[in-house]
């Protein structure tokens, strides 16, 4: 079973929301960050360079990679309460440019992103909760294929001493169930299930604690 990026993301979403939701933006007026990453693959080597500049609420960042690709983001900030917009894009592939439009409120968060093309992808996801209960959804559109492409959607409890989640992935086509406790100050203990809903045979249960994780698979 291939990993999914959107469980991932809703992954993420569903656990990082309330620490998103009540965490404050960099207020530093001027920034100005420069990396060289270089890594060995093999018998090649590849160098990265990367430049951020922010002032205010504009902020640029720029990556230049391996064979002179260039990718840069430019992101202006409150353009209205909560809302963030940012424009992303790589050259020599102008078509990769997006718009990204990012809103964050208390009790919601919510991202799309716009392909800038003649048959753009649009991705969407967003997650509300209250209290200890999260709910996400995310989901993309290919108007080239005139289809919807992918969704998910799921939910979570976060308590002191557990945290649980339940996710629904692929079109509906896989259910995800995890479990995690927090044994003591230094130890969480936790599960997870994975189930292909559409005839598959394939059903995944990962044990996690620490650093260690087991995977067994069951054919039914």
């Amino acid at each position: 079973m291939t990993p999914n990026l959107f469980s991932l993301s809703l992954s993420l979403l569903l656990f990082s929301f309330f620490f998103f939701s009540n965490s404050s933006p960099n207020s530093s007026p001027i920034s100005q960050v420069f990396t060289a990453t270089t890594i060995k693959k093999d018998d090649a080597v590849e160098n990265a360079l990367k430049a951020a500049y922010k002032t205010g609420r504009v902020g640029l960042a720029a990556t230049l990679g391996a064979g002179g690709a260039l990718s840069a983001t430019a992101t202006v900030a409150d353009v209205a309460p909560g809302l963030a917009v940012s424009l992303t894009g790589a050259v020599p592939d102008i078509s990769s440019a997006k718009l990204g439009l990012d809103y964050l409120r208390p009790h919601l968060t919510a991202k799309a992103t716009v392909g800038l093309s003649s048959t753009p992808k649009v991705e969407l996801s967003a997650t509300s909760g209250v209290k200890d209960v999260a709910f996400g959804l995310s989901g993309a559109y290919d108007s080239a294929k005139g289809s919807v492409s992918a969704w998910s959607a799921g939910a979570s409890l976060t308590r002191p001493d557990f945290q649980a989640s339940a996710m629904l992935l692929d079109l509906g086509k896989t259910v995800k169930l995890g479990y995690a406790h927090n044994v003591d100050a230094a130890t969480v203990a936790g599960a997870e299930v994975t189930r292909a809903l559409d005839g598959g045979a394939e059903t995944v249960f990962a044990v996690r604690e620490f650093f260690f994780f087991f995977f067994i698979l069951f054919f039914f």
